[in-house]
């Protein structure tokens, strides 16, 4: 994401003060989550309307690592890979409402829970700062759709690729169509189970379950035979251009863009740059670089 998008959203975020007294000197909410066997604790959370800040820690449940605020079917925001001994903070803006907590980890699904969103919302900002938030949310925006439509570009001549069986002209088309969905996984994130069906690692999810681009990689770079990986390629390519159009119709906020840039820094210097995603191809660098 360029850099001068990402400033202006983080100082867009953090204009957005909570309407009530809160502990921190910015105005944004702290919630303390705790990843636990049984799922979330507390149970029950409340916020007032605005930004909030969740810090998600995880001292020793093995099975739970993920923090996540549904509204509906949606996915609002997630802390993710918070295994025991990490803590991860998770920014939002909320409006008044009711939402669903969900703890979770590969083979396990704590129990949900309740976020209460109180007050009401606090108005929009206005003047030069609302020019500027909505300039640099229209950009980014626009950034999307575009990394969105070179994914399914590119994601379509790999897959073409993959039914022809040839591995060598797969493994040169693998990193292109990597790119750009690693430019858009903040927003791929929300869309429930499409980012694990397109991105998960084989740890990710319960045995049986995994697909997707990392799927695929091993059988190019490890297994040297993608004959059996011609409906995972074309199930791969239905999900890039189910994401492309779903991308075209997210709400883009300030704090969860912001966050997303972070969240997104952090897994690079934690694990992508140690081998962790792309543990068969080892195209990694090309990966954080992006």
């Amino acid at each position: 994401m360029p850099f001068a998008l990402v400033t202006a959203l983080i100082l867009g975020a953090c204009s957005l003060k909570s309407a009530s007294p809160t502990p921190t000197s910015t105005g944004i909410r702290v919630a303390n989550v705790e990843l636990v066997a049984a799922g979330c604790r507390p149970i029950a959370l409340s916020v007032p309307a605005g930004a909030a800040k969740f810090v998600v820690t995880n001292t020793a449940a093995a099975a739970i690592n993920e923090f996540e605020i549904h509204a509906g079917a949606n996915i609002l925001a997630e802390a993710e890979l918070v295994n025991p001994g990490v803590t991860k903070t998770l920014a939002i803006t909320l409006p008044p409402g009711k939402f669903t907590t969900v703890c979770k980890g590969v083979s396990a699904r704590g129990g949900t829970g309740t976020l209460t969103v109180t007050g009401t919302a606090k108005p929009a900002p206005s003047g030069q700062d609302a020019r500027a938030i909505a300039l640099a949310i229209s950009k980014y925006r626009t950034y999307l759709e575009t990394q969105a439509d070179l994914l399914v570009a590119n994601t379509t001549t790999f897959v073409h690729a993959i039914d022809a069986g040839d591995i060598a002209q797969a493994k040169r088309l693998y990193a292109p169509a990597r790119i750009p969905y690693e430019r858009i996984e903040p927003v791929s994130e929300s869309f429930g189970d499409l980012d694990p069906r397109i991105d998960a690692r084989v740890n990710d999810v319960p045995v049986g379950h995994w697909s997707g681009f990392h799927r695929i990689e091993r059988a190019l770079y490890e297994e040297g035979d993608v004959t059996a990986m011609r409906p995972t390629a074309a199930q791969l390519l239905v999900d890039v251009t189910t994401l492309a159009r779903l991308v075209r119709t997210v709400r883009l906020e300030p704090a969860t863009i912001a966050n997303g840039a972070v969240e997104l820094l952090n897994e690079v210097t934690t694990s992508k740059i140690s081998g962790e995603e792309e543990r068969y191809s080892h195209i990694d660098l090309v990966d954080s670089s992006r």
